[in-house]
């Protein structure tokens, strides 16, 4: 009798073991990021993969972010000028590598991207003009400007397909510059960082 329980139970257990890796993932993935970090602040993002084989291994991904923050502003010679919002909006194509595949319970994933972004900041520099000089120049103080950045980052991030459908997401990436343009001045290589949780569809 104990014995013939043990192999219902064996049985049983070896069946909802199928069940759980017979699970049909799909090879597209979207996502949103309600919190998303990047190296200008806090924001939102949305997200999407694909897979390029059957096991998942090589994908496709292309995250997009958009962060801001306050910059504050108390410099004499800009009366009024407090709590400028600064914005960047990022796109980061690029691959990701699942080294045991992307499709189970809970996979790690690593890739290189590509960094594009596009903003204003607020740049608080002064610029004194010799009022001699000819043609007259006009003086220059804080003021928003606009911000251009390429450049690349690795990624690495932690998967978990709850269900076949249901993903959460945990994501780190870290780099660099290659141009980071304010108006007409390219500026001085910067790093590059961008995090995100994220909730998702798979299909």
């Amino acid at each position: 009798m104990i014995k013939s329980r043990i192999f219902l139970l064996t049985i049983l257990a070896v069946s909802v073991s199928s069940i759980s890796f017979a699970q049909n993932y799909g090879k597209n993935l979207i996502a949103v990021a309600p919190v998303a970090i990047t190296d200008q602040g806090v924001g939102f993002g949305l997200s999407y993969e694909r897979s390029l084989d059957n096991r998942g291994m090589f994908s496709f991904y292309l995250p997009l972010a958009y962060s801001f923050r306050v910059q504050e502003d108390n410099y004499y010679w800009a009366p009024g000028v407090y709590n400028k919002t600064e914005y960047m909006a990022y796109a980061y194509p690029g691959v990701k590598i699942y080294p045991t595949g992307a499709f189970g319970k809970v996979r790690y994933g690593i890739g290189p991207s590509l960094v594009i972004g596009v903003g204003e900041q607020y740049d608080d520099n002064y610029y004194s003009v010799d009022p001699y000089i000819y043609p007259p120049q006009p003086a220059m103080g804080p003021q928003y400007v606009s911000r251009f950045v390429l450049g690349a980052i690795i990624n690495n991030s932690l998967n978990i397909n709850a269900t076949e459908h249901l993903y959460l997401g945990m994501e780190l990436g870290l780099g660099v510059t290659y141009m980071n343009k304010w108006d007409n001045w390219n500026g001085r290589t910067q790093p590059l960082a961008q995090a995100a949780f994220r909730i998702g569809y798979r299909f």
